[in-house]
This record gives C-alpha cells, sequence and structure tokens, in this order.
C-alpha cells in the first residue's frame, strides 16, 4: 500500500500488549492494536496510557496500526 493512501489521526495509549504493542483508542471510541515503528524505538519506554500519540491506519484493515510519534511533543 503507498504511504499517500494511509489514515492518520490520533489515538490515545491505553495498555502495552508486549515490548512494541499497545492497545489504543481513537476519539470516536474505537479500540485496535498498534506497534512502534523501528523509527520510534528509543522511545518505547517513554509511551504511557493515558498518551496521545498519532498513527497511521490501513483504509483495508482498520484493527491494526503504526505508532509514528507522539502528539503534543515538539
Amino acid at each position: 500500500m503507498p504511504k499517500e493512501d494511509a489514515i492518520h489521526v490520533p489515538a490515545q495509549v491505553l495498555s502495552p500488549l508486549g515490548v512494541a504493542a499497545y492497545r489504543m483508542r481513537l476519539s470516536n471510541g474505537y479500540e485496535l492494536v498498534a506497534h512502534v515503528t523501528r523509527k520510534l524505538q528509543p522511545i518505547i519506554g517513554a509511551i504511557q496510557p493515558g498518551d496521545t500519540v498519532e498513527l497511521e491506519l490501513s483504509p483495508f484493515d482498520l484493527s491494526r496500526g503504526r505508532i509514528i510519534g507522539r502528539c503534543g511533543t515538539p
């Protein structure tokens, strides 16, 4: 899938599921699983429940996503 087709949305971290996977909630209440991209591997320890992050979702599978950044941080 070309990256230009990806959907970018903010989401709230609910809980960690493993080393780099998290349960997330979108603003409409929908819950999904997202993993951290390799580029952001160093911030895994900094992601806590309650944080708001930016997700990249495929329009074909909205149940999984990628964490591509933190919202509200420079």
